[in-house]
């Protein structure tokens, strides 16, 4: 629907955009779980540079807000994978996971680690299994 709107209307991109990039910043959207909700609606929208590069920054200022919780850091995880598969740089993704592996490691969050991957791994619908994460991970 949102997608149908601003085809007719693009001039809606930049307001949508930015209604649902401070909506997924804000702490009582997260703190209810939503955050994700806005965040799939500015991943489906045609970003132009400016708005990927701003998007990117407040991907990674959420990752690092969030190195206490680790429900939050699992979803800004799976965002970050999402925001480079779409543009074709999964191995970026990937490479932002590695970071995040050593970090969990390092904090003896292995059960973590595994439900992350799992994640990841559901989310490429069947490219990419665990199994294949890991080898590729930790070689």
């Amino acid at each position: 629907m949102i997608r149908k709107s601003v085809r007719k209307h693009p001039t809606l991109c930049d307001e949508i955009f930015e209604i649902c990039l401070h909506l997924y910043q804000n702490k009582a959207t997260q703190d209810f779980g939503r955050s994700d909700d806005y965040y799939d609606i500015i991943i489906c929208l045609d970003l132009n540079s400016k708005q990927l590069k701003r998007l990117q920054k407040v991907l990674e200022q959420e990752l690092n807000y969030a190195k206490d919780n680790p429900y939050r850091m699992e979803r800004i995880i799976i965002e970050i994978y999402k925001f480079f598969k779409k543009f074709g740089q999964s191995k970026k993704g990937i490479d932002y996971f590695k970071k995040e592996a050593v970090y969990a490691n390092s904090r003896n969050q292995y059960k973590r680690l595994i439900q992350i991957m799992k994640k990841i791994a559901s989310s490429s619908k069947g490219k990419n299994s665990v199994s294949s994460l890991i080898k590729h991970l930790f070689p």
